[in-house]
């Protein structure tokens, strides 16, 4: 018989594991809450099969530069009809306004296939084994991020395999001259984020956004090192 992945269920298990704070209550909704003591499952209107969580990390907030924090969450996407994978999603995210607006970028994801009898529970307990596995790289691929500076010479190296004309020419300012103080250390980081969100203004597309996502680091990386 077809067993559907349980959004709650997963959550339960990433409070029983720690890595998510066990003090936080589960709720439904329609809309994004941003309560700081509540983990929200956003199910779309006319679309009821398809939740969204936001689930924040038990681990402490990492401090950037000039004491900005950069904060560590999960991003779940489900579908109850099988329609796509259960999917949790490795984002690091910075607040850029008083508001609570976040930009951010996703590192890593991990996926759980809905299947049936005996299969599911082999790949419900592989699947908290692959996502502890894939935070620990996370952290330590910040951390590596964050303490690569970069010269000029090394973005203008890799400008053109990300971006090219005045998509381009506006990375390359907002990096030397950056809008967003979270953006002022010079670093992978902080270059991935300003290609980011530059790029993001350019295409209204989830699916064009995400594939991006996946792809941009790693193509700074490979021209960096080349």
């Amino acid at each position: 018989m077809y067993q559907s992945v349980n959004t709650v269920e997963v959550i339960r298990g990433l409070q029983l594991r720690n890595i998510v704070s066990p003090d936080l209550t589960i709720a439904h909704s329609h809309f994004r809450n941003t309560r700081a003591d509540e983990i929200t499952i956003v199910r779309a209107r006319g679309k009821s099969t398809k939740e969204f969580v936001r689930v924040p990390l038990q681990s402490v907030p990492i401090q950037g530069l000039h004491g900005t924090a950069i904060i560590p969450q999960l991003l779940l996407w489900n579908s109850h009809l099988g329609e796509s994978t259960f999917q949790a999603k490795l984002g690091f995210f910075r607040l850029v306004c008083s508001n609570g607006m976040a930009l951010g970028s996703i590192f890593d994801t991990v996926k759980l296939r809905h299947v049936v009898g005996p299969k599911f529970e082999t790949e419900f307990s592989g699947f908290f084994e692959r996502l502890e596995m894939s935070l620990e790289g996370g952290f330590r691929n910040l951390e590596e991020l964050t303490a690569r500076r970069l010269t000029l010479e090394e973005v203008d190296a890799v400008l053109p395999k990300i971006a090219q004309g005045r998509v381009a020419e506006e990375i390359r300012r907002r990096f030397l001259a950056p809008v967003r103080i979270q953006d002022g250390s010079q670093d992978v980081w902080s270059l991935w984020n300003v290609a980011n969100e530059v790029l993001a203004t350019r295409s209204r597309s989830p699916v064009a956004f995400e594939q991006r996502n996946e792809t941009l680091l790693t193509t700074i990386i490979g021209s960096l090192a080349a």
